[in-house]
C-alpha cells in the first residue's frame, strides 16, 4: 500500500534558496523555479533589480539563442549580420579569409 505524503515543494525551495542568500559568500540571490503546468511557482528576491550574472552570460545568452532557434525566429548558421544590421561587424569573425561578421 503506498501511502500518499503531501509535500510543500514552494517552502522546501524557499528553504534551499534561504540557505544560500543566507550564506556569507553570496551577494544578491534572485530565483524563479516554475513549473510547466503552474504547480510550483517561486519567486525569491527582486526581478525588478538589476544584477551581475557574470560567468552564466554564456549559458544564459546561449538558452536565449537557442529558445529563439527553436521558434524559428534564429539559424544558428546564418550571418549575425543579417540580425543586426545597423552595426558595423567587419572583420569580427574571419575565417579562411573570409568575413563571416558581415
Amino acid at each position: 500500500m503506498h501511502e500518499t505524503v503531501h509535500v510543500d515543494i514552494d517552502a522546501k525551495v524557499r528553504r534551499e534558496i534561504e540557505k544560500v542568500a543566507d550564506g556569507d559568500r553570496s551577494g544578491a540571490v534572485l530565483w524563479r523555479l516554475r513549473s510547466d503546468d503552474g504547480a510550483v511557482d517561486v519567486t525569491y528576491g527582486d526581478p525588478r533589480r538589476p544584477y551581475f550574472i557574470a560567468s552564466a552570460t554564456k549559458l544564459y545568452v546561449t538558452a536565449i539563442l537557442a529558445q529563439l532557434q527553436d521558434e524559428g525566429r534564429l539559424q544558428w548558421t546564418a550571418p549575425i549580420g543579417d540580425y543586426l544590421p545597423h552595426l558595423d561587424l567587419t572583420g569580427i569573425v574571419v575565417r579562411d579569409h573570409r568575413d563571416l561578421g558581415a
